[in-house]
């Protein structure tokens, strides 16, 4: 069986996929995986175990007749069997359309409403009719489970494949471990416990640096735990980060901006992960680190940090669905207070150390 997985954004969408591609490797004889993401999202499918082919599209890439041609190509010549939508939006329905694979799986509710879009362009449903010479339809799962793990995985059961034992299968590689290990000697930390707070991410989902920072001098006064500070790639992230460290009097440390698999192997190490709802928090759950997520938005269940003993802080109330955007997101992060977090961090301290892999 030859399948391609499409779920081109968000890094934390793409690690939460993860286990749809293991699974079908451990129970699908010869299976032969390929995953369609944009560039940045993709970057944690590199060398992974259960990956045969990466393909790897820019961000925009709807836009550009060369790159969508140069795309059909590649899936073509891959011959997929069966594509598994699992974003459900226009470019990923419009991509599992030009792979031309005779089988094609998607969500009800997701990729049935943006294919009624697709097809109400006359020339667009002609131009994608002739490219793969097959009729335009989708099997479609209706997901009832209520983690977005658990959800991605029940797209698997119209091909009989069980989803259990749930695997993310993001192996450490020796270079990574060395280089993380590296740089917590530097820090006086090779022997000590740690914690890692995490600010990156959107406006609407990122808690303030001051309560970070207040965290922070919690961890270190009440557990004797350093924090170790990680930067993101944007300036905004990068500013959020200097900031806690000059809030928080000395009881922090500023990392350098870490590459994902070096991310991953520093999570490992970890006492505890706390971060809002972005691609690190996911991260540091796959790799099985105690996590807390903080998680403003009425969804939490669905996005919470994968895995028992990882704990969700909301604030009072949480943000309605229906309410989602920027400003209110930002209110919604700022109902989250800081005692909240450093109770949260003390019961998941109390519980004992890191989860073994996944």
């Amino acid at each position: 069986m030859r399948v391609l997985i499409v779920r081109l954004r968000a890094l934390g969408d793409v690690i939460h996929g993860l286990p749809v591609a293991c699974a079908l490797k451990d129970q699908v004889p010869g299976a032969y995986i390929g995953w369609l993401a944009e560039e940045r999202a993709g970057e944690i499918l590199l060398d992974h175990p259960a990956i045969d082919q990466r393909v790897v599209v820019p961000s925009g890439w709807t836009r550009s007749p060369a790159r969508i041609l140069r795309l059909r190509r590649e899936l073509a010549a891959a011959r997929f069997d069966v594509v598994l939508d699992l974003q459900g939006v226009r470019s990923s329905v419009f991509a599992a359309l030009l792979a031309g694979a005779p089988r094609r799986l998607g969500f009800v509710g997701m990729v049935s409403h943006e294919l009624r879009y697709l097809v109400r362009d006359a020339d667009l449903l002609r131009a994608l009719s002739r490219a793969i010479a097959r009729p335009l339809r989708f099997e479609v799962v209706t997901a009832a489970s209520e983690h977005i793990v658990d959800r991605y995985l029940e797209i698997l059961a119209p091909l009989g494949v069980a989803a259990l034992p749930v695997r993310f299968g993001l192996a450490e590689v020796a270079t990574d471990a060395d280089g993380v290990l590296q740089l917590l000697h530097d820090a006086r930390l090779a022997d000590a416990g740690f914690a890692i707070l995490n600010p990156g991410g959107p406006p609407s989902r990122t808690w303030r640096p001051e309560r970070f920072a207040a965290l922070a001098r919690h961890l270190d006064s009440m557990h004797g735990l350093p924090a170790l500070v990680v930067q993101g790639r944007s300036g905004g992230e990068r500013e959020a980060a200097s900031e806690i460290v000059a809030a928080a009097g000395g009881r922090t440390r500023l990392l350098p901006q870490l590459p994902l698999a070096q991310l991953g192997a520093l999570a490992r190490r970890a006492r505890a992960f706390i971060s809002a709802d972005t691609g690190p928090l996911h991260l540091a759950a796959a790799v099985g680190a105690p996590c807390i997520g903080l998680i403003g938005h009425a969804l939490a269940a669905r996005f919470a940090p994968y895995g028992p003993g990882n704990i969700v802080v909301q604030g009072n109330p949480p943000l309605t669905h229906g309410a989602q955007g920027a400003r209110s997101g930002v209110e919604a992060m700022r109902a989250i207070d800081v005692d909240a977090v450093c109770r949260a961090c003390d019961r998941l301290l109390a519980a004992g150390p890191a989860r073994v892999a996944r």
